[in-house]
């Protein structure tokens, strides 16, 4: 609804896109099909509606211009094959606007305390309750590894960061990083391919 609706909510300063451009757009569709989640409300030959894995992605290389994603990055156990996907699909120049939530995610459940829990399992696995535990500077990182410029970061959720006694208590490498590294729990990264 946001990108439909209120476009710079979602992209930001993205040059071309205006509330009247994304409005423009919907003719043909049927939004109250669309809005009760059903995949007839596209309009044939102007948008296509995949189910697929992020690791195979049937997209041509070079073939989207924009790459938008929503709490999912944090949950994939092999990251860097995503990004590479991702990558692959996205014109040079393209861009991407992925929204990532670092916290623990049992605290929406009440099954953890605190939002860096999870931090503090000394585990090797790459997800931990279903979280990859990968940091908003880290991912950073990894994209510019994987043929991006990350334009911009939007820390959108921003807690105090944990106290000196609770990151005691985390294993590594959490233990070691700056508290204010750990401190973003949510982030709208805006990467543009190379």
């Amino acid at each position: 609804m946001w990108l439909l609706l209120e476009p710079k909510r979602i992209l930001g300063r993205l040059p071309g896109v205006a509330a009247e451009d994304m409005l423009g757009n919907l003719r043909g569709f049927q939004l109250p099909l669309l809005a009760a989640g059903d995949p007839a409300g596209i309009a044939p030959g102007r948008l296509m509606h995949r189910v697929e894995s992020v690791y195979d992605l049937s997209l041509q290389n070079d073939e989207a211009d924009g790459v938008f994603s929503v709490s999912l990055l944090e949950h994939l156990d092999r990251v860097e094959d995503v990004l590479e996907s991702l990558r692959r699909i996205t014109k040079p120049g393209g861009y991407g606007v992925h929204v990532i939530d670092f916290v623990d995610h049992r605290i929406y459940s009440g099954q953890a305390a605190r939002p860096f829990d999870f931090l503090k399992e000394r585990s090797t696995a790459s997800l931990v309750h279903g979280s990859n535990r990968i940091r908003c500077e880290e991912f950073c990182a990894l994209f510019e590894q994987h043929g991006f410029v990350v334009e911009r970061v939007e820390r959108w959720a921003h807690l105090p960061p944990p106290t000196e006694e609770e990151q005691a208590q985390f294993a590594e490498p959490y233990r070691s990083m700056a508290r204010e590294n750990l401190a973003t729990t949510g982030a709208r990264m805006f990467v543009r391919r190379v």
